[in-house]
């Protein structure tokens, strides 16, 4: 293990900037944006390694989600373009991918997957929410089941940015 940790590096960051310089900030803007950053610092102190194992449990959840809801309903293509279902089972991690922020290959790839799945799943999610399949009782309750991924995903997301404490 590599010491110190990057969460003991923001730690020491954080009680720096918190005990040296905020006290010779006069109030106004400057520290106002200093206690914006210090919020933020904070956050990801708590949250830095925790994102890569959220990130995996939202990428499996959408995952079998959308196998769930795809399985339970036809989405029909009249214009060549292959299907949802089939896009998802030909999805498959780019470890060349490049995103932003992200130094570690690994976790760029697992990225990519993450957003690949995520425009399946909007893509799915306006199919079955489509004015003409509103009464169609198949789609709502598809409907209902991706709501559920989403409560889970906001719940997720909450927990990975040091918003909200795991459960314990």
């Amino acid at each position: 293990m590599f010491k110190p940790t990057a969460g003991e590096l923001l730690e020491g960051v954080i009680d720096g900037l918190r005990q040296s310089v905020m006290p010779a900030l006069p109030p106004g803007t400057a520290q106002r944006q200093l206690r914006a950053a210090l919020h933020v610092l904070g956050r990801l102190q708590r949250s830095w390694d925790l994102l890569p194992d959220y990130l995996e449990a939202d990428t499996e959840d959408v995952r079998a989600t959308l196998h769930a809801v795809l399985a339970a309903q036809a989405f029909p293509r009249d214009d060549g373009r292959p299907t949802v279902a089939s896009r998802l089972e030909a999805l498959r991690a780019d470890e060349s991918a490049v995103i932003r922020g992200v130094n570690a290959p690994a976790l760029a790839a697992q990225c990519s997957t993450h957003e690949q799945l995520q425009a399946l799943l909007a893509e799915t999610d306006s199919w079955l929410r489509a004015p003409e399949r509103n009464s169609e009782l198949a789609c709502i309750e598809q409907a209902s089941m991706l709501d559920k991924l989403y409560a889970r995903m906001a719940e997720r997301q909450l927990r990975a940015w040091g918003t909200q404490e795991a459960e314990t």
